[in-house]
């Protein structure tokens, strides 16, 4: 990915073994030309939270994929054994050239700690913008 590429769909999702969501974020540039971060974590499966967030977040999850070569992920994440009660995650990246990619997982991760920092990202940016989220029904 070059440096001028930026994000403008980013969907990070993680469950827990109860499906609770432990983190759901969807990041995208809408028409209007704002970015917009909408957290659905523990939240009903109506509703979620939708805040404008600053342009240079996507230069900076465009710099979290790069760094941390998220575009090269497998498609899937397994672990072998037949564990019911355990964590998944998925992953969509689209760019602005319209290059996307995919991965998720059950029980299992790409090797670094790619997907924390992003985790991590997300949570801290939700922090500044929480106060001004509006609350959105998704099945409309």
């Amino acid at each position: 990915m070059e440096a001028a590429q930026k994000v403008i769909i980013l969907s990070y999702h993680k469950t827990d073994g109860r499906r609770h969501p432990q983190a759901w974020y969807d990041f995208q540039l809408e028409e209007d030309g704002r970015y917009m971060l909408v957290n659905s974590t523990n939240r009903s499966q109506r509703e979620a939270l939708r805040a404008e967030v600053p342009a240079y977040v996507a230069d900076s999850l465009a710099q979290i994929v790069r760094e941390e070569k998220m575009s090269k992920y497998k498609e899937h994440y397994t672990q072998p054994d037949t564990i019911l009660d355990g964590t998944s995650w998925s992953l969509y990246v689209r760019l602005d050239d319209q290059t996307s990619f995919s991965s998720s997982g059950y029980m299992a991760w790409p090797k670094g700690d790619g997907l924390e920092r992003l985790n991590t990202y997300l949570g801290n940016l939700w922090k500044e913008v929480e106060g001004k989220a509006e609350v959105i029904d998704l099945w409309e």
